[in-house]
């Protein structure tokens, strides 16, 4: 890993290399990934040795903040990101300004792979959820880095992206606010540390398309039964077989196919 730490709350649209203000838990951080035989990325731990040892070595460490864009939407992909800790949103923005979350990533895959592939327009913003870090790389060096193995894995990770993608777009269409609701709760579990998510119901109901006021019902129904606790913007994850069982088909079937395709599993 190089010596560029930086803040994703201070980085222009496509940088190129400018180096934020070091602070002494994002120097311990860098200082622990050099050391650690694990990268914090499931990919990254998938790939040839040499590929994941390569992309650290180059790669940035950034912190992810909330709500900051990663990718903008009609932009050239230029940067990957390997989520190490939290979550990053894939969002549709549509011509009224009415947005709707499509697909999640976290420390299970990498940001930025689809269109990054062809060096095409990113069709989605990527958003931060929630306070972690990723190690920024430059796609220009990420597919040289990957080589032969490191690319059939990112293919399949693509398929598998794909093909959440179909699966989020029927279950935004047929499944009801507390099914959807309690499918993104445990995606979010999955994927951030500990059993406490940070998120105000109105970024989740921004996320999940829906007015705030169903947010608020289904979260208070879940609260009474002992699934969750809330209190200002804090979700706790109580009870995980029940949200297993309030959710709809699409949690299951999704991290099923992913698991197909990848050979690990984010679940909890």
């Amino acid at each position: 890993m190089n010596g560029n730490i930086t803040r994703a709350s201070a980085l222009p649209s496509h940088e190129t290399g400018s180096v934020g203000r070091r602070v002494p838990t994002e120097w311990f951080l860098a200082l622990r990934l050099r050391e650690s035989t694990s990268s914090g990325n499931l990919f990254l731990e998938r790939v040839p040795k040499s590929a994941a040892t390569r992309i650290r070595e180059i790669a940035s460490l950034i912190q992810l903040t909330v709500r900051e864009p990663l990718i903008e939407a009609g932009q050239p992909v230029d940067f990957a990101y390997f989520p190490l800790e939290g979550m990053i949103s894939n969002v549709i923005t549509m011509a009224g300004g009415e947005m709707l979350e499509v697909g999640v990533i976290g420390r299970e895959g990498i940001a930025g792979c689809t269109a990054g592939l062809t060096g095409g327009l990113s069709a989605t913003t990527l958003y931060a959820q929630g306070a972690g870090s990723a190690l920024k790389i430059a796609r220009n060096d990420l597919l040289p880095a990957l080589a032969q193995s490191g690319m059939e894995l990112l293919l399949a990770y693509t398929e598998s992206q794909i093909a959440a993608l179909s699966q989020f777009a029927a279950c935004n269409r047929l499944h009801t606010t507390d099914q959807r609701f309690a499918r993104w709760l445990l995606m979010a579990h999955d994927r951030f540390a500990g059993d406490a998510i940070m998120l105000t119901q109105e970024l989740l109901a921004l996320m999940l398309g829906v007015r705030r006021p169903g947010v608020t019902v289904a979260a208070m129904a879940f609260q009474r039964a002992g699934s969750i606790s809330y209190h200002r913007g804090r979700i706790t994850i109580v009870d995980r077989r029940a949200l297993l069982a309030a959710s709809c088909e699409c949690y299951a079937s999704v991290e099923r196919r992913f698991a197909d395709l990848m050979g690990y599993s984010i679940r909890k």
